[in-house]
């Protein structure tokens, strides 16, 4: 098995990180157990200025030029992405850069070898990258006990020599992972594959006889793991507005729904596309928001979403008793 991210790409200080050492051992893990990866609606993220590579691609490109481009990327687990320009998207939209968005989803998706973590530039975060990457929260604090680098570099040949023990180690704590956590967790897939490569990470070191080693590293991960919920947590609370913002805009321009002011209500109105928008609130039928949610942002908890603007206040059912009185 051939390592899954070129290092001469990285300096040593980056490969010491936690949240890449992660990704790099999702990286190995994809490419012999793809089936977790299947429900990918979102990437990891980090920052330019958390890690850097010396390759550099941009969304707002030609999309077939894009296309050209990944071929050409090879296996590795990060890739630079940037965009979008204001500029490209006032002149030909957001056609580019949604494009070649859902393109690298379904590589992702379907090839074994390809990027699991986006590195995005910290000169402003698109409405593109917020809906599809998950930024991984820096751990600074912590790892220079773990010689990450010098772990991973023996890993592969570790999986190799020992197949049946790495898949078990792999199918035992997604299961775990998953019952651990709520159904309607927004995050329960990527919570899964982190603690599928903090499991691997403790495996290797018990394997080459640092059982120390390994138990540090195993509450080192675990706490890494535990901020990455509550961050993202944290994240979806505040964005839940915007996300509902999103699907009813999209849901519009698909002519799924109609967006109603109170006031215009009528006889026309139709509970299973309309909904009324009374000041800063939303008035609709909950089944109709689940099934927007689940179909303009997939990869997010509809029940999460729509806990969240209930909890602000910005939800309600409009009832048919409401329509009657018009």
């Amino acid at each position: 098995m051939k390592d899954t991210l070129a290092t001469s790409l990285l300096n040593t200080t980056d490969l010491e990180k936690l949240p890449l050492a992660l990704v790099r051992i999702l990286g190995i893990i994809k490419t012999r157990i793809s089936d977790k990866f299947e429900g990918v609606h979102r990437f990891f993220a980090l920052l330019d200025n958390d890690v850097s590579t010396s390759t550099r691609m941009t969304v707002d490109d030609i999309p077939k030029h894009f296309n050209q481009m990944l071929d050409q990327h090879g296996p590795d687990v990060l890739l630079s992405v940037y965009g979008d320009n204001p500029g490209i998207a006032a002149t030909v939209g957001n056609y580019r850069s949604t494009t070649n968005f859902a393109t690298l989803l379904t590589r992702t998706m379907t090839e074994p070898w390809f990027p699991l973590c986006l590195i995005v530039s910290t000169n402003g975060i698109t409405d593109l990258q917020r809906k599809y990457c998950l930024f991984l929260p820096r751990e600074e604090d912590h790892t220079a006990a773990l010689p990450l680098s010098e772990i991973f570099s023996k890993l592969c040949a570790l999986v190799e020599h020992n197949p049946d023990a790495f898949e078990r180690i792999v199918e035992r704590t997604y299961t775990a992972a998953l019952d651990s956590l709520d159904e309607e967790c927004a995050f329960r897939h990527e919570i899964g594959l982190l603690s599928i490569s903090s499991a691997v990470l403790c495996w290797a070191l018990k394997l080459l006889k640092q059982p120390d080693l390994a138990q540090t590293a195993h509450e080192v991960c675990q706490a890494y793991i535990n901020n990455c919920l509550s961050e993202w947590d944290s994240s979806l609370d505040c964005n839940a507005k915007e996300i509902l913002r999103r699907v009813l805009y999209s849901a519009q321009e698909a002519g799924d729904i109609r967006l109603l002011r109170y006031g215009e209500v009528d006889s026309s109105y139709d509970p299973d596309r309309d909904i009324v928008q009374k000041g800063g609130d939303f008035l609709l039928k909950g089944s109709l928001l689940k099934y927007l949610i689940c179909e303009y942002a997939q990869g997010y908890s509809a029940s999460a979403i729509i806990s969240n603007l209930q909890s602000e206040h910005l939800l309600s059912e409009f009832s048919t008793a409401k329509k009657d009185s018009y």
